[in-house]
């Protein structure tokens, strides 16, 4: 494994706690070539990590995780195609949504919800070139067809995601850890971010979203601590099954890495 896809910064607001900057630097020291930042609804975080990356000599590219409802989709562009249509995919997120407060979700404090005369298929299939999408979440992997007409659509596998439903090829997952934070202390500052995002006391948050002694999360269920991000080694070495899914992870960032945007 050489790449980490999904890395969520500060830009991530009441989420993140951790700069680009510092996310690059850890991975160079675990060992990884490429970093892929998704963070949520924006790329604000664009400028840093394009300074970081030079600064710690990593490879690092830029996507966005977008939350309809309670479905996730992360995308990477490959291109300046779909560079263009992923800041289109954000403006739509924003024009097309509506916020409610819960806690069990990560984000702004809120979770944005699609309006029901949305349509996220037809959104997504008509901004879906160039670019690398990514979900767990058989509602809208059924939304848009399996990957079918030209999409790029790939299932997401990772510690805290189940093995893919039989209707995903084995060709289609790909490997992508999850929310994960640099440390236990960097947890805390995100226990706080959420409080505050959810306008509530820090003993609000769901018991969920607490960690037991040993570190393992409740939230996620996963076969190593989810509040830190392992080393290559380890994720080969926990995730052997995976080996596909991981392979096609690395291919992947390769490709994301080669295109720079102006």
């Amino acid at each position: 494994m050489r790449a980490l896809l999904g890395v969520q910064t500060y830009f991530t607001f009441h989420w993140g706690s951790t700069s680009p900057a510092d996310w690059l630097g850890l991975c160079r020291r675990l060992g990884y070539s490429h970093v892929g930042i998704a963070d949520h609804a924006s790329l604000l975080g664009l400028p840093e990590t394009i300074r970081a990356a030079a600064t710690t000599k990593m490879s690092a590219f830029s996507g966005v995780t977008l939350r309809y409802g309670d479905l996730d989709l992360v995308a990477f562009p490959v291109n300046a195609l779909g560079y263009g249509n992923m800041s289109q995919l954000i403006t739509d997120w924003i024009r097309r949504t509506e916020q409610r407060p819960d806690l069990l979700h990560p984000g702004a404090g809120s979770v944005p919800i699609l309006q029901e005369d949305c349509g996220r298929d037809v959104i997504l299939k008509a901004r879906h070139k160039g670019l690398v999408l990514i979900t767990n979440d058989l509602r809208l992997w059924r939304e848009l067809g399996g990957g079918a007409g030209g999409l790029r659509l790939y299932w997401r596998v990772g510690p805290s995601l189940a093995r893919p439903p039989r209707e995903v090829g084995p060709d289609a997952a790909v490997f992508v850890p999850g929310p994960v934070l640099v440390s236990r202390e960097d947890y805390q500052t995100h226990r706080l971010l959420r409080a505050v995002g959810a306008a509530t006391a820090i003993d609000q948050i769901p018991e969920a979203d607490r960690y037991d002694e040993a570190g393992a999360s409740h939230r996620f269920i996963t076969a190593a601590p989810s509040w830190r991000v392992l080393s290559p080694a380890e994720y080969d070495d926990l995730f052997a099954p995976f080996r596909d899914a991981i392979e096609l992870a690395d291919a992947i960032a390769d490709e994301c890495a080669r295109f720079k945007p102006n």
